[in-house]
């Protein structure tokens, strides 16, 4: 499959960093941000190409 350089990238880029927290035995929340990079901005329809985008989320877990 060919990919165009012009809407595509090469060399991402990603940083992640995450904290856990059990506050009770079998139950755990996590808190995640992951940073990703390109080194050719990625276009997209209908808004500007994107160079960076950040995800931020939580998670409760509970094991049986």
């Amino acid at each position: 499959m060919y990919h165009a350089p012009s809407n595509s990238t090469n060399r991402p880029s990603q940083l992640m960093f995450g904290v856990n927290w059990w506050p009770v035995k079998n139950t755990r929340l996590s808190f995640d941000w992951v940073w990703n990079g390109f080194n050719n901005p990625i276009p997209f329809t209908g808004g500007n190409p994107l160079s960076s985008f950040n995800t931020l989320w939580f998670r409760y877990a509970m094991f049986f």
